[in-house]
């Protein structure tokens, strides 16, 4: 079964809607962003938590830990612009290839060392530059499934 990931753009007033039904309010309303992540959507889920494990929490969003979708399946997770104080922590240099490398075989990922660095890098850069070019009343929205 493929994982994929996606990153989207919604207005933080349509937050109570699409914690309700996450797929319709993102379909509707949601605006693509990163359209060119090649990576598998395990990928995103283990370097968000390599990230918190680093004490860097983007999944803590205001909404209970991720929003869950109607097959449980996917979930959804919220980064809004209080998420901005970790922008100077996520500079993915500051990481050493091996911390992922060693979580993504921890996760059953086979991949090789410089593989599993170009997949986190490339991941903590989107998220990154999505954070920081969030307006005030927008929120990134991570879809994994």
């Amino acid at each position: 079964m493929s994982v994929t990931a996606s990153f989207g753009v919604l207005n933080t007033k349509l937050l109570p809607d699409f914690v309700r039904e996450p797929a319709r309010v993102l379909a509707e309303h949601g605006q693509e962003v990163a359209s060119g992540y090649g990576w598998s959507g395990f990928v995103v889920l283990v370097v968000l938590d390599v990230l918190e494990d680093q004490g860097i929490s983007l999944s803590g969003n205001g909404h209970d830990e991720p929003i869950g979708g109607p097959d449980d399946d996917t979930f959804y997770t919220v980064v809004t612009t209080e998420h901005r104080r970790y922008l100077p922590r996520l500079d993915p240099d500051a990481f050493p290839g091996a911390l992922f490398h060693s979580a993504f075989v921890e996760a059953g990922l086979r991949t090789d060392e410089r593989d599993s660095a170009a997949a986190a890098w490339d991941t903590i850069a989107i998220l990154r530059d999505r954070i920081a070019a969030l307006g005030d009343d927008e929120a990134l929205v991570i879809v994994v499934g």
